[in-house]
Parts: structure tokens; C-alpha cells; sequence
């Protein structure tokens, strides 16, 4: 899954990128999930300023008898 936003504001003088990419994997009784967030801002007016974020997530997920537990869980993580 794969989860992006792009936000231009050229005339506040500032940018900004949110890219996540997030693979759900079937393991011996539930599932593993891996996510890697890019996040990167940038503010130029009277210079340059600049934040880039890299961070990568890897959860244990036990599965249950109910599907929709487990995909509620699911998304409580990527949410968190």
C-alpha cells in the first residue's frame, strides 16, 4: 500500500512531501507489517531551511478468527 501527499504553497514560501510505503506479509499465525515513511518540508523565504524524516516500522500483527479485528489493527498502526 502505498500512501502519498504533495503540498505546494509557493506564496507562503514553503513545500511538503509525505510518502509511505507499507507491505503486509502472512507469517505462522498472523501477519508482519513493514512501513517506511519519507517526509521532507522545505521553507525558503530569507533563506533556506530544510527537514527530511526517514523512519521505518516493523510489527508483529497475531492474527484472529474475526478479519475485521485484524484489519482494524492494521490500520491503528499506520495511523499511529
Amino acid at each position: 500500500m502505498v500512501l502519498s501527499s504533495h503540498n505546494f504553497n509557493y506564496k507562503n514560501f514553503w513545500t511538503g512531501e509525505w510518502l509511505s510505503i507499507w507491505e503486509i506479509n502472512k507469517k505462522d499465525g498472523g501477519f508482519e507489517l513493514n512501513g517506511k515513511i519519507r517526509l521532507s518540508t522545505y521553507y525558503y523565504e530569507e533563506g533556506n531551511v530544510q527537514f527530511k524524516l526517514n523512519k521505518e516500522y516493523n510489527q508483529k500483527i497475531e492474527s484472529t478468527e474475526e478479519n475485521d479485528t485484524t484489519a482494524h489493527e492494521i490500520i491503528t498502526i499506520i495511523n499511529n
